[in-house]
């Protein structure tokens, strides 16, 4: 399997059918990077005296005791969600329960669609627009070639220039294509959008760009409940305890996006949050 430095951790989760083959391929892959990742130096970490047993545990011939199933992923320098991903990887390895195994595969699926669509980002060639993207979700309600008068049909007739605009963003990105009947969703994996750090231009017109539609929705959605949700506070905090809170609301939410996206989809929906001091600590 060719891995990429960047990539590698999270394309070894997609792959591993078992936590016991995940780990195997991230201890490899750990110690090619890094020579201190050595047998001694995991059993110290893991407080493990047998060498041999951890030989023949990282081999797969044991089974990893349930004790190590959440520190593994820290051990191994894994971000939080990737661990996550090892910790149900390793569990779902001993279930012995239907039940249980729908569980564990469920939690698995959701965290491995979002690992899918953060390690295949998108590198923008042009400034993706709010509407552009729009139409792009649209495309994913449909596996098959749509004509440019049902996308005009959709969004609506007045926003005829910008649907042809947003249109051309796609097809300069290549993420559809024009065909002799209509045009096409090219990539059916890239389904959220990432702005590199090169890109923060791109990014910061885009959110602007989203805040001003939300705050253009509000007397049309403030009073349905069912279908939407806004709302604001404003609150004192510890900033330290508002950093770690902060962390685990962003990996909700994307969670969240997983179990929420599919390509069977029926309705566009704009998902917007803002979370921010109200003064900056350098004020």
């Amino acid at each position: 399997m060719n891995i990429d430095h960047n990539g590698g951790v999270t394309s070894i989760l997609l792959a591993g059918s078992t936590g016991s083959q995940a780990v195997q391929q991230l201890w490899a892959y750990k110690k090619a990077l890094e020579p201190r990742f050595s047998l001694a130096w995991l059993a110290g970490k893991l407080g493990i005296h047998s060498r041999g047993n951890l030989s023949e545990t990282l081999k797969g011939i044991r089974r990893w005791p349930r004790k190590y199933w959440k520190t593994l992923g820290p051990i191994l320098e894994l971000d939080e969600l990737q661990s996550e991903m090892l910790a149900f990887l390793l569990e779902r390895d001993e279930a012995t329960t239907a039940s249980d195994l729908n569980n564990l595969n469920r939690e698995i699926e959701t965290i491995r669609r979002f690992l899918q669509q953060r390690f295949f980002k998108f590198d923008h060639k042009r400034g993706l627009t709010l509407l552009a993207s729009d139409v792009y979700c649209y495309f994913s309600m449909h596996a098959r070639v749509i004509k440019e008068r049902e996308i005009i049909d959709y969004f609506g007739k007045s926003r005829y220039a910008d649907i042809l605009r947003g249109m051309q963003v796609l097809l300069d990105n290549q993420l559809i294509e024009k065909t002799a009947d209509g045009y096409r969703r090219n990539d059916s994996n890239a389904k959220f959008f990432s702005f590199h750090q090169n890109e923060l231009d791109h990014s910061t017109a885009f959110l602007r760009e989203s805040i001003q539609d939300a705050e253009e929705q509000v007397p049309r959605w403030i009073h349905n409940n069912k279908e939407a949700c806004f709302g604001t506070t404003t609150m004192s905090v510890k900033r330290e305890q508002f950093e770690k809170t902060l962390t685990q609301i962003k990996k909700d939410v994307f969670r969240y996006f997983s179990e929420l996206e599919t390509n069977e989809g029926d309705t566009i929906i704009r998902f917007n949050m803002q979370i921010y001091p109200v003064i900056s600590e350098k004020h």
